[in-house]
């Protein structure tokens, strides 16, 4: 067995390369995996946005969904983030969209490891933390989620940063830590997550603090790092900006109580950590279960909950935990900080995560931008984060352990022990309470008995390995880190394997239906119908538009021009009859501020309705002709007797701009959600774009940040370093770029984290 620091690494790397292979099966077939958003949103979303790439078009606006769709302030597709230009203007699609789903994983494993380098932990030991946060519950379970995850993986290194920022001594090295921490900002905020984003600035100001408040820099450093963070964000300002305006036009903008609880986890699914196949999907979920109390939902691994809830990231986890607490008293002081702070993140994840199960929640509610995003259960990132800094400290411990030959007595060793008799009794209680239990869909929900002592006799494995090693047998550590890679694997591909995979191309030929593809739309909600060429009246988003017509009435439909209607559940399309032109003109105009009260009221065929006074209309209602229909602009020609009002049923938003004959012309809201404009008598040439103010400030405030970061990093660059008194070591630099001896700071940190351990 492998008995060095540096084959236990190679073994550590070996072993995620191995599961990051399994992740990329689908890629060397030209296939995505077919789950859930991943090709109900993300898919449909970088179609659209490749082809305008290379087609050269705008693609700030989706005409494709919701009747028009604001898609840069949706922001889930990243338009402007420089690797999804890249990949999406010259890679084909579906390996551009394989190796965005695979750059997040190849992320968080070095992020990790050199993170916990920072804090002198062994290669070994920062390896296996990278592992086990990276192929761990949490982004494992969010596969799906792209821009997720990818948010995710720049949290170890913007915690490098940050600590690079407090701990270096010298301006120079300060300066390219603040470039770090404000370019992943900007990174980040560019992907399109804004709950995750905020979440990484929790757990960075966590972090920042912690290092200040135990002496590892002056707190003068909060300067710069609040500089670095602040300029990242309106660097990023080009999405900051059109999400902030989405968001404020979305069924988002004001969430009450009941809708931030949706997603909150219960407690039970912390037995995930000692019982991992309990639940047939994996995790538990009683509040979304109860949708028919006669007839309840099929549960299976494939249950859409189990990336929401789950979080296992490793039997060896909760048996290492335990390990630390047992040699609490014998670690060292550094790591005993660190592992402190790691706790109290944990259990602030566990808290948050709780959501309305916590009796804190109203209180939560209350704090500003706590109230800003539902799925509490999301907060399990911050328990997965602090696990595997736990996971490398204690393996830390347990290296250190092995190497003196240290033999821990059988009697220190009883919490080990109690963490497998936990799991017994999960296994044998939650079965047998099952039958009785208020919730009789628990019985139903439960795995076999089979799956469920699976999962035990991984914690009993677990809890083996970790005493032999801390019995004096080396093998064991070597061992620890090829069961927790088997572990997770197990855990992935009895997961990932349950969805199909395809091409791109099968997927939009699932939908495509030349006889349909007639000019008007279909009403339904799934994106994949726009992938294979249909305009849909709904969609699948994230800032869901406000709307103020409902589109199940049949005049609704009419105005939005729906030719085809998908019966929820069986699929089943039906032809919808008279269907209005997507443009026309109408000589009659009636003020409206209840336009879907109003329009039970009126010929839809003749007369709109408008937000403010009409003005004046005549002559016999004339020609309207698209000659150019693109993302985010529409030429039409109009032939009118007099004056009339052009009425386009593409989605009304304050950032279309419209000129008749060359000259600017307002646009009007017709039936309170599509596109009006008035024309003269006679040709006219109508033009609209899509060009809102908040892209215009967007670009402005990224311009600012990013002269401002650049600046800044000259700025620090120029200042004279500090001279050095005897016995100081100079600050830390980059890993890899320094071989020394490490010294220690008076706050017990490292800071020269780079030297050879054994």
């Amino acid at each position: 067995m492998v008995s060095s620091t540096a084959a236990r690494c190679r073994l550590g790397i070996a072993s995620g390369a191995l599961i990051l292979v399994g992740l990329a099966v689908p890629m060397f077939r030209g296939d995505i995996f077919d789950f859930g958003d991943l090709v109900v949103t993300h898919l449909p979303f970088r179609q659209f946005y490749a082809e305008c790439l290379q087609r050269g078009e705008r693609f700030h606006w989706y005409p494709d969904i919701y009747c028009g769709f604001d898609l840069q302030g949706e922001g889930q597709a990243g338009l402007y983030h420089p690797l999804h230009w890249a990949l999406y203007r010259w890679v084909p699609l579906d390996l551009a969209f394989n190796l965005e789903f695979l750059s997040s994983y190849l992320l968080l494993l070095p992020g990790m490891a050199l993170l916990l380098r920072r804090w002198v932990v062994p290669w070994d030991a920062a390896v296996l933390a990278g592992l086990c946060f990276t192929f761990g519950g949490f982004n494992l379970v969010h596969f799906m989620h792209l821009n997720v995850v990818s948010v995710v993986a720049h949290i170890p290194w913007m915690l490098l940063a940050v600590d690079g920022l407090v701990r270096s001594r010298r301006p120079g090295d300060r300066a390219w830590w603040m470039l770090l921490l404000g370019v992943a900002t900007a990174s980040q905020m560019l992907l399109g997550h804004p709950q995750f984003v905020w979440y990484s600035g929790m757990v960075e100001a966590a972090y920042a603090i912690f290092l200040l408040a135990i002496g590892a820099g002056p707190w003068r450093r909060i300067a710069t790092l609040g500089f670095a963070k602040v300029l990242g964000l309106f660097a990023a300002g080009i999405q900051l900006m059109p999400t902030l305006d989405a968001a404020a036009r979305s069924t988002r903008s004001a969430p009450g109580p009941d809708y931030l609880a949706v997603g909150s986890l219960h407690p039970a699914n912390f037995l995930q950590t000692i019982a991992p196949y309990l639940y047939r999907s994996r995790v538990y979920a009683p509040e979304t279960w109860i949708i028919d109390h006669h007839q309840p939902p099929a549960i299976s691994v494939t249950d859409w909950r189990t990336h929401e809830f789950g979080f296992y990231g490793g039997a060896l986890v909760v048996v290492l935990i335990a390990w630390l607490l047992i040699r609490w008293r014998q670690i060292e002081p550094r790591f005993g900080r660190l592992a402190a702070w790691s706790g109290i993140i944990l259990g602030s994840g566990a808290i948050l995560s709780l959501g309305a199960f916590s009796p804190l929640f109203p209180s939560l509610l209350r704090i500003p931008t706590f109230d800003m995003f539902r799925v509490s259960a999301r907060a399990v990132l911050l328990i997965d984060l602090a696990s595997a800094i736990l996971v490398g400290l204690a393996f830390s411990e347990l290296s250190r352990v092995s190497a003196r030959a240290e033999v821990v007595p059988w009697r220190r060793l009883w919490p080990l022990a109690a963490v497998v008799l936990a799991s017994v009794a999960t296994a044998v209680g939650v079965p047998a309470l099952a039958q009785t239990w208020p919730e009789r869909l628990v019985a139903e929900g439960l795995s076999p008995p089979a799956q469920i002592w699976a999962g035990v006799l991984l914690v009993g494995a677990s809890a083996g390995v970790v005493a032999a090693a801390a019995r004096g047998w080396r093998p064991a550590l070597g061992l620890a880190i090829v069961l927790l890679a088997v572990d997770l694997g197990a855990y992935a591909f009895t997961f990932l394997n349950h969805f199909d995979a395809m091409s791109p191309a099968e997927v939009s030929s699932l939908f495509r239906d030349p006889d349909r593809l007639d000019g008007t739309r279909v009403l339904v909600n799934d994106n994949r119908w726009a992938m294979a060429g249909h305009r849909i009246t709904h969609g699948n988003a994230s800032l869901v538009p406000r709307r103020r017509l409902d589109y199940s009435d049949p005049a609704c439909r009419r105005l939005a021009g729906v030719g085809w209607v998908v019966e929820d559940g069986s699929w089943a399309v039906r032809r919808v009859a008279d269907p209005l032109p997507r443009a026309r003109l109408v000589t009659r105009a009636i003020r409206s501020h209840q336009p879907m009260a109003d329009i039970q009221q009126i010929d839809v065929a003749t007369t709109a309705l408008i937000d403010a006074d009409s003005p004046p209309l005549w002559g016999t209602p004339g020609r309207a002709e698209i000659r150019r229909d693109l993302p985010g602009r529409i030429r039409v020609v109009t032939q009118a007797e007099g004056s009339q009002l052009l009425v386009i049923s593409e989605s009304y938003h304050p950032g279309w701009r419209a000129e008749v004959d060359g000259r600017p012309a307002p646009v009007v809201a017709t039936y309170g959600d599509f596109l009006g404009c008035l024309v003269g008598p006679g040709r006219s040439l109508v033009e609209f774009r899509f060009e809102p103010r908040s892209v215009q400030a967007g670009w402005i405030a990224s311009a600012a940040g990013a002269g401002g970061l650049l600046l800044g990093f000259v700025w620090l660059r120029l200042q004279p370093s500090a001279p050095r008194s005897p016995g100081t070591s100079t600050s830390a630099l980059p890993l890899g770029l320094r071989r020394s001896r490490h010294r220690t700071s008076r706050a017990g940190l490292a800071e020269e984290p780079i030297g050879r351990r054994g």
